[in-house]
């Protein structure tokens, strides 16, 4: 990988921040409103350090004194009403996954096993006081409709210090339907699985495989992972998927096409304010390869990655009904063409609301497409559009104070139809004006 900067924690380089403790103080004054679950007690030296953290600031923001450590008592029961206030938020049963032991199951796999389709939720406690730091496992929701997440979804730091570690075995996450069942069941086109507040890493295969099925998946970090083929981050295939991607960080994958993520074999993603940055294809699609596949990329901001081939940042083959809006492409690398390629007469890709880096003039397919390979493809070049600088902060993400894509997005996106209306750190966007290009929203409103 190439040697970028790394992202910084403070307010001003705010990446993976998802959302303030406007929200985490929110979710603590509803848990704590008399919920109260069962916990086994374990040892003192095994509490996360993460969810210490997490548990004394909702603790101080509910009322209570700030103290000095979180003690042990303080701990289980906290962290015990918040299960349960989880509980009756979704109407589910939890079923919790500690690799200390103090609860449920000690591996997510477990959990998921013993699980009753839309009956359970499966919450995974942080991994920071595991062996090694993390849960070694390659999960398979097996088309169940459930929902798995960390305790707190949109606290960064939980969100960080809960990791499935794929330790090089594949896959680290699958997402998989019975196409039989999948076409002869009158209720699974309203039934989905749902993954949040999670970090996947190292997987040998995909970070996220998704195979004809159409999970949402939330405020989730994928990073490292490499696959031999399409998709590190993500793959996604099959006609029957219809998945999407809300407020993720999906960072330093490889693969042959789609560092970041490969769409192929009719699959229709979403992706809405989301990140997709220093990942690495060795052929094409740096960040995003899109084959005989929909896309839609909304919100989004993709910098930072690098093809060996075509389509620093993206390539498009034969891809119909695909439409990137409001989303900043800069900063990307290829030998032939650093931003988009689009190739295929069956590719139809729309572009509005969006800053894409201009490639050299002699490729002149547009401002900003990269080139047009055989039979001509079809790229509509909407409006909204620019090619100018735009101005983000060292972290490749955020908007400087300068920046030409504040207030720049489409003018007819608000919260009746916006994916999200919260942008990467979980600020909302302002419902009053035009929306900002790219994933961060300028001075957001905090939850």
């Amino acid at each position: 990988m190439p040697d970028y900067p790394k992202f910084k924690t403070g307010r001003n380089s705010k990446i993976i921040r998802f959302v303030g403790y406007g929200t985490i103080l929110s979710f603590g004054l509803f848990y704590f409103s008399g919920c109260s679950a069962s916990v086994v007690p374990h040892g003192e030296d095994q509490m996360s350090p993460s969810l210490q953290s997490a548990l004394s600031d909702i603790s101080t923001q509910t009322g209570g004194e700030a103290p000095s450590s979180m003690d042990y008592s303080s701990y289980v029961s906290l962290t015990g009403q918040l299960v349960a206030g989880i509980e009756k938020e979704t109407n589910r049963k939890a079923l919790v996954v500690d690799c200390t032991g103090r609860h449920d199951y000690q591996t997510i796999q477990q959990a998921i096993d013993a699980a009753l389709d839309s009956v359970h939720i499966v919450i995974v406690l942080p991994s920071d006081a595991c062996s090694g730091g993390a849960y070694f496992e390659n999960i398979n929701l097996q088309g169940k409709s459930l929902i798995v997440q960390s305790l707190l979804p949109t606290n960064p730091q939980l969100v960080s210090a809960t990791i499935i570690d794929g330790d090089s075995r594949g896959d680290v996450v699958t997402f998989a339907s019975d196409i039989k069942t999948r076409i002869s069941s009158s209720d699974s086109t309203t039934k989905h699985a749902e993954l949040k507040g999670l970090t996947m890493t190292h997987g040998s295969g995909s970070g996220i495989r998704i195979v004809d099925s159409s999970p949402q998946v939330s405020f989730c970090v994928i990073k490292e992972n490499k696959n031999t083929g399409d998709g590190g981050g993500i793959r996604c295939e099959g006609k029957a998927a219809r998945p999407a991607f809300f407020n993720c960080v999906i960072s330093g994958n490889t693969a042959v096409n789609g560092g970041g993520m490969a769409s192929v074999q009719n699959c229709q993603p979403a992706i809405y304010s989301s990140v997709l940055t220093q990942n690495e294809s060795s052929f094409s699609g740096g960040g995003v390869y899109c084959q005989s596949s929909g896309l839609l990329i909304q919100n989004c901001t993709i910098t930072w990655n690098r093809s060996g081939g075509l389509g620093g940042a993206m390539m498009f083959m034969d891809a119909p009904a695909s439409h990137i809006d409001s989303t900043v492409v800069w900063d990307n690398e290829s030998p032939s063409s650093s931003g988009l390629v689009v190739v295929g007469g069956k590719s139809n890709v729309t572009i509005t609301y969006s800053d894409i880096q201009q490639d050299p003039p002699q490729l002149d397919l547009g401002p900003g497409v990269g080139m047009n390979l055989g039979t001509p493809a079809k790229i509509v070049w909407g409006e909204g559009n620019t090619s100018a600088d735009p101005l983000l902060e060292g972290d490749g993400v955020h908007l400087s104070v300068q920046s030409p894509l504040r207030g720049a997005g489409n003018p007819n996106l608000g919260p009746q139809n916006l994916g999200t209306f919260m942008d990467i750190d979980g600020e909302l966007r302002s419902p009053a004006d035009r929306v900002d290009i790219g994933a961060d929203e300028f001075g957001g409103s905090p939850m």
